[in-house]
């Protein structure tokens, strides 16, 4: 599975955590295969990362739970949905019109 479909199947929060998994394992297997100082460090730094993204995915489950001061809104005046594109879409659809 690439990355872009993981993003849109299972959101970019899930996605970081794999990609972080996979560079997690592999430096576990370094310090396994070869030997090398350790540091409490690196345990604080792992617990920060996860710390990190177990914030980011409650906010963004907060943010569409839509409850009272959530967000879910359509965000734009008058309830009409803000679309946000890059600029370089944008100036394509200006040319075709």
């Amino acid at each position: 599975m690439n990355q872009q479909t993981m993003v849109q199947s299972f959101g970019s929060v899930a996605a970081v955590l794999v990609g972080n998994s996979r560079k997690t394992m592999t430096i576990c297997l370094s310090f396994l295969l070869f030997p090398k100082p350790f540091s409490p460090l690196y345990v604080w730094g792992g617990m920060l990362v996860l710390g990190g993204l177990t914030g980011s995915a409650y906010m963004k489950a907060r943010e569409k739970g839509g409850g009272k001061g959530g967000g879910g809104g359509g965000g734009g005046v008058g309830g009409e949905k803000v679309v946000v594109r890059p600029v370089a879409v944008e100036a394509e659809m200006r040319s075709r019109q």
